[in-house]
């Protein structure tokens, strides 16, 4: 039951990643902000009073609803409007990175290392590495410019604790892709 709880989580997590992506294409980034806040809202109230379905029922300690809508709107103020391109960018990374990482993780890792009090595997980071790498490549990035700036967004991933990957691997995008390409 563990992995489908994961599924969900990630599906949804995917689903609302791709979204702002489209969405960057036809509102404005108030629209887009503001839509992101209301859904922060919702998520907040859904913590703090407790009504949790199964799919925020974790064995780990995760504010990765929050981090999620504060990575949106971050990384809505740091490249909207004059950037619509590099926001779908973190937004899409955001959206199958993370994905793919948190489940080849829990399907196929064997291979474990911590991060703190946080177990991480080999073969998630490696999903990460992989689906960063194909999302910059799409996005028209050099070959090897995308390589490197996946390995970055990897490593981000893996240390980032509680969910917060969800606020520092858009921002890591942002920053990487617009300083060295």
């Amino acid at each position: 039951m563990h992995i489908q709880r994961e599924f969900i989580r990630k599906g949804l997590h995917t689903t609302l990643a791709m979204a702002y992506a489209v969405f960057a294409l036809f509102v404005s980034e108030e629209v887009l902000i503001g839509v992101a806040l209301g859904l922060g809202v919702v998520f907040v109230f859904i913590r703090f009073t407790h009504l949790h379905t199964h799919i925020h029922k974790l064995e780990r300690v995760s504010f990765g609803e929050l981090f999620f809508v504060a990575g949106v709107v971050t990384t809505a103020l740091l490249t909207l409007p004059e950037d619509v391109f590099l926001f779908q960018t973190a937004m899409v990374i955001l959206a199958l990175a993370d994905t793919f990482a948190s489940l080849m993780g829990m399907r196929f890792g064997n291979h474990s290392y911590n991060i703190y009090d946080e177990k991480r595997t080999m073969e998630g980071s490696g999903a990460c590495l992989v689906a960063s790498l194909c999302v910059l490549v799409f996005f028209d990035l050099p070959f090897l410019q995308a390589l490197y700036i996946a390995t970055a967004l990897t490593i981000v991933e893996a240390v980032s604790l509680r969910g917060s990957d969800n606020l520092f691997l858009p921002l890591a995008t942002v920053v990487l892709v617009h300083y060295f390409v």
